[in-house]
């Protein structure tokens, strides 16, 4: 019959962050931070079959989790470079560029331990480790006009991932705002994140607040993309 590949997780994570500007170590502002993190992982990777479905609904329940514990730490920078005031840099001095580089899952240590909560007999494969990867990325202010102001933002995500490519990797984003009052602005949105547009509203008026996006997963294979559009809706009143 046909089968499915179930792939689960469950992780209970602890973590603690710090973060501090570097002083004095380049022209302008150099900012780092580390968040130090336990993690415990139940995990699940099988191949069930629709017939085994059928015959019982809550068959993932009964499944065998892999279980593990985790110690490792993500550490990120962000630079805000001091441009010139005068000649061809001086050109970027209004947009404020800065930009960012994190390693994720530094000690790539994999959860080769047990406190045995989901598998009392701690038995089989332990469960697939978290990977060390690198996101890189830029943020660039528009310089403000009036009561216009905004921002375009890059960052390619997740490089090293062993599924990594750039179609997933890539995000990019413009956002436009305005603001009248603190209590009267909006925002428009537009962005490109797996391959597929995104976009978003929002206002503001007095105590009304709206906001509308929609963007897209890609639900499909390696080679066959297959898109999976989302649009949401969110109105609330501020009290």
């Amino acid at each position: 019959s046909p089968a499915i590949n179930v792939r689960s997780y469950l992780d209970t994570t602890v973590a603690y962050g710090y973060g501090k500007d570097w002083k004095a170590v380049l022209p302008g502002r150099l900012s780092w931070g580390v968040t130090a993190k336990f993690v415990n992982r139940g995990y699940i990777s099988k191949t069930v079959s629709a017939l085994d479905f059928s015959a019982d609904s809550s068959l993932v329940k009964s499944l065998t989790f892999r279980e593990g514990y985790s110690l490792d730490a993500d550490v990120g920078f962000l630079y805000t470079p001091l441009l010139p005031g005068e000649g061809f840099w001086s050109l970027f001095r209004l947009a404020k560029p800065t930009f960012s580089l994190v390693t994720r899952n530094v000690m790539e240590s994999g959860f080769n331990s047990s406190f045995g909560l989901l598998n009392k007999n701690k038995d089989g494969a332990p469960p697939e480790k978290m990977y060390r990867v690198f996101d890189v990325g830029t943020k660039w202010e528009y310089p403000s006009v009036f009561i216009f102001g905004g921002r375009g933002v890059m960052d390619i995500r997740d490089i090293g991932h062993p599924n990594w490519n750039t179609r997933k990797g890539f995000h990019l984003g413009f956002e436009f705002d305005w603001a009248v009052a603190s209590w009267w602005k909006g925002a428009y949105r537009v962005g490109l994140s797996e391959g597929y547009m995104t976009a978003g509203v929002s206002a503001l008026f007095a105590l009304f607040n709206l906001d509308l996006v929609t963007y897209s997963e890609d639900v499909g294979t390696f080679d066959q993309h297959k898109e999976n559009r989302m649009y949401l809706i969110k109105m609330n009143i501020n009290i």
